[in-house]
């Protein structure tokens, strides 16, 4: 009659894709070690066609796909349709399983069950992780319900009804793959934190390059970084972070407050890494977590201006910002430069 897999707020919530999977390793300690050797890489890219700024880290998209502690099964809607009369027996057998869902469906539903609003319509990615027969209910996540990442019961016919709102041409599962990615955790796995792999990858931050071997088997849809003058990784990110603030003073359109929660999350990480790595002594106890958690406090306050900015609807504080983002910049280089020096290997 009830069913609900563990879960734990996750480290970072910018995107949807990330949120879910932290939220199941959040609740496996041992999963950690995998964590804090990933999430180091910056991207960025502008979306000419829509003159905005769209900002991730990686693992990307498919972030699930590349950890080992869980087992994904991507199965396609015209599958379950063929199998299932209905897809809430489908849901309850795979968490009867032990299996996550992420998937995409119409929130729409759920967001007016939620806060008694009722919204235009809303595809976006959801995860599902646990089920309440005597009280009708699903067990969901997202941040699409209360402005922020949150875990929600929700009627099981709403999400039923969001699900089948959805097309196979209009559903933008990872990276257009369309369907529904079942997550497992895999008990059975063993992982250490890697210090060459985190070397690697700062140092790759550091340069801006972000074109070594490893960074591109993590990039599955080439269009959407490094496209000529479009992109950026790393350090260099900044640059068209700038450029996009600018563009905010000759237009109210391109707000988008996912921009600097990205880069608010990506410090977030790294701040858990440096405490992470000094508790393991992979780092000696110098004052690392202190000035990480400057330049994560830093990136927070930059985030609430740049909220600030976009909740009145004009660029009056573009200038502030970017002055306070080029600092962080400067004060990130510096302190990753430190640490780079310092990883013990």
């Amino acid at each position: 009659m009830k069913k609900i897999l563990p879960v734990n707020y996750p480290i970072a919530t910018s995107w949807p894709w990330h949120a879910g999977l932290l939220s199941i390793l959040g609740a496996y300690p041992a999963a950690d070690s995998w964590v804090h050797s990933n999430y180091i890489q910056l991207i960025g890219s502008i979306v000419e066609e829509q003159n905005i700024l769209v900002m991730d880290f990686m693992p990307g998209v498919v972030d699930y796909l590349l950890c080992p502690w869980i087992k994904p099964q991507f199965i396609s809607r015209e599958y379950i349709a063929r199998h299932y009369d209905n897809i809430k027996d489908f849901f309850i057998e795979a968490i009867d399983s032990d299996a996550y869902i992420f998937a995409v469906i119409n929130q729409q539903y759920a967001v007016k069950e939620i806060i008694g609003v009722d919204p235009e319509r809303m595809p976006h990615e959801i995860l599902i992780y646990g089920y309440d027969l005597e009280h009708n209910k699903f067990n969901i996540a997202d941040f699409n319900f209360r402005k922020k990442y949150s875990f929600e019961e929700v009627d099981i016919e709403n999400i039923c009804k969001g699900y089948c709102d959805i097309g196979i041409d209009e559903d933008f599962i990872a990276h257009r793959r369309e369907g529904v990615v079942l997550l497992t955790f895999n008990k059975d796995t063993r992982y250490f934190f890697d210090s060459i792999l985190v070397k690697k990858h700062i140092g790759s931050y550091l340069s801006g390059s972000g074109t070594d071997y490893i960074t591109r088997m993590m990039v599955t849809d080439n269009t959407y970084v490094y496209n000529n003058d479009l992109g950026r990784m790393g350090i260099n990110t900044y640059e068209l972070l700038y450029d996009h603030l600018y563009s905010l003073c000759n237009s109210n359109d391109g707000f988008d407050w996912r921009i600097p929660h990205v880069i608010y999350d990506h410090k977030n990480l790294m701040s858990e890494r440096i405490i992470f790595m000094t508790e393991n002594k992979l780092l000696d106890n110098s004052d690392y977590a202190e000035d990480i958690y400057k330049i994560k406090e830093l990136s927070y306050k930059l985030r609430n201006l740049y909220l600030k900015m976009m909740i009145s609807g004009k660029a009056y504080l573009v200038n502030e910002i970017v002055d306070g983002y080029k600092d962080l910049c400067k004060k990130e280089e510096q302190f990753l430069g430190r640490v780079y020096n310092a990883i013990k290997i």
